[in-house]
């Protein structure tokens, strides 16, 4: 192969072409990336700075956790959920709720069964 191959040929100039495109291309989703990052930040900053709850904690901070965490209630809430205070959460707790629960389901299992 000869050094005037460039001068020649159309492999080199397909290949000078193809990269000059890869690059275009990279910097147009770049550009699209960054866009979308961008219109999503704002839409975050809009959100923390108007939204409400309506058992919104007074000083409650609203970030994206708390977002998550109020949706979350709110959602189990609408299926019929029962949400316990947060001191009525824990082992103690849980022990107490299951021995009310035996208590008062223990009778009518019994009459259920016949003994």
């Amino acid at each position: 192969m000869s050094d005037d191959c460039c001068a020649s040929c159309d492999t080199h100039a397909r290949d000078t072409a193809t990269a000059e495109a890869a690059a275009l291309r990279r910097r147009q989703l770049w550009l699209v990336a960054s866009s979308a990052v961008a219109m999503g930040a704002g839409a975050l900053l809009f959100w923390h700075f108007t939204s409400r709850f309506a058992n919104d904690p007074a000083g409650q901070k609203r970030t994206l956790a708390f977002a998550w965490s109020a949706i979350k209630w709110e959602r189990l809430a609408d299926l019929g959920a029962v949400i316990t205070e947060k001191k009525d959460r824990g082992p103690k707790a849980l022990a107490a709720l299951v021995k009310s629960e035996i208590a008062r389901l223990t009778p009518i299992l019994k009459a259920a069964s016949g003994n």
